[in-house]
């Protein structure tokens, strides 16, 4: 019989998980080592807190998802069901049970405009920043995936990842601001929140439109002062200066609330060159991605214009050319694919989400 022909309830899985059942197991191993159940909210979330969690011996992190809770005969992951399979029982966290979710805008920046800091839950452990494609697009990691991809060494990449960077988060920093201002005093609904946050991204994607075609760029270098330098920047000011406007329009006391909350920001370390760090993760991911996917582009052509200009000098074979061509091809590596499967090794130079290192190896050692 299938599980679609029982009548499911909350029992179907014949016991809670409780954070006691797991601090038993140690009991059943010759070892006495005790699992840690770690829940996260998708497949995709696994590799960071893996990567995050202590080595040790005393302590076995087993990373899984709600998938396998059928009570209610749906197969549901996120946050959102976390919480529910908590609520109702199925899932009790303790020291051997433990939540690892993204902190998205509720229990992060939107959090941190009222109060004093970040959500520090016994249990719960967060990204702090957005989610996790903000650690992933933190600074540091972005310089040591591309210096990977361009196959040079990161302090010839450093001042351009960290001015390219900055400017973003600086464009967005003031609409993404009022945005959350609005939304918190229910000036604006979810709705439009939603509605704002994607139009800032929108704007932002416009640097999707500075070409690497130009035949002259096969020196990285030029392509950095091309991108940095280009003219969408004043397109892009002047779009998202509008977008600002239209919020803000004469409202005095909204502009000085912002003000006020800019002030508070301030206080936890949140400036407008590190506020990207908490807009929306998937957004992050695809502003930055393709710009820096064209200057691979730029290095590998540089690198096929050098065989090519060699193989003319000295009359080389078309043949070998070609292969010495193929195998510089195969040295790149995609920026997307690098930087999600690139190891973050140095978690304490991860601003805001090092807190949740530290808890996390302070708590099990």
């Amino acid at each position: 019989m299938t599980n679609t022909n029982l009548e499911l309830n909350e029992a179907t899985i014949g016991f809670e998980l409780s954070d006691e059942y797991f601090s038993n197991e140690k009991y059943f191993s010759h070892q006495e080592v005790e699992t840690v159940k770690v829940w996260v909210e998708s497949e995709n979330d696994k590799n960071l807190w893996i990567s995050v969690l202590p080595n040790s011996e005393k302590w076995c992190f087993d990373v899984t998802t709600t998938e396998l809770f059928n009570h209610d005969q749906k197969m549901a992951t996120g946050c959102d069901r976390i919480k529910r399979l908590i609520e109702i029982g199925q899932i009790k966290l303790g020291k051997n049970s433990i939540a690892c979710i993204d902190s998205d805008f509720s229990r992060g920046i939107s959090y941190l405009l009222m109060n004093d800091s970040v959500i520090e839950n016994d249990f719960w452990y967060t990204t702090i920043v957005h989610s996790k494609e903000n650690i992933i697009y933190s600074i540091e990691n972005i310089k040591i995936s591309l210096s990977k991809c361009l196959k040079i060494h990161f302090p010839r990449i450093s001042t351009f990842v960290e001015d390219l960077v900055t400017k973003i988060s600086r464009l967005l920093f003031k609409p993404f601001l009022l945005n959350l201002i609005c939304y918190e005093e229910g000036i604006i609904d979810k709705k439009n929140f939603d509605n704002n946050i994607s139009e800032i991204s929108k704007t932002l994607k416009n640097i999707h439109m500075i070409s690497n075609n130009d035949s002259n760029f096969k020196d990285i270098n030029a392509f950095f002062d091309h991108i940095l330098s280009n003219k969408i920047w004043e397109k892009i000011t002047e779009d998202l200066n509008c977008f600002f406007s239209n919020i803000l329009g004469d409202d005095n006391d909204l502009y000085l609330r912002l003000d006020k909350t800019i002030n508070h920001l301030k206080e936890n370390n949140i400036y407008d060159d590190n506020i990207y760090l908490f807009f929306r993760g998937h957004d992050i991911e695809e502003i930055f991605c393709s710009i820096f996917q064209k200057i691979i582009d730029v290095k590998k052509r540089g690198e096929y214009f050098d065989v090519e200009e060699s193989a003319r000098k000295i009359g080389e074979d078309l043949k070998i050319t070609k292969k010495r061509k193929e195998q510089i091809s195969n040295s790149f590596f995609k920026f997307k694919s690098t930087i999600n499967l690139f190891p973050l090794n140095d978690f304490e130079k991860i601003v805001f989400f090092n807190k949740t290192y530290y808890r996390l190896q302070n708590e099990y050692v």
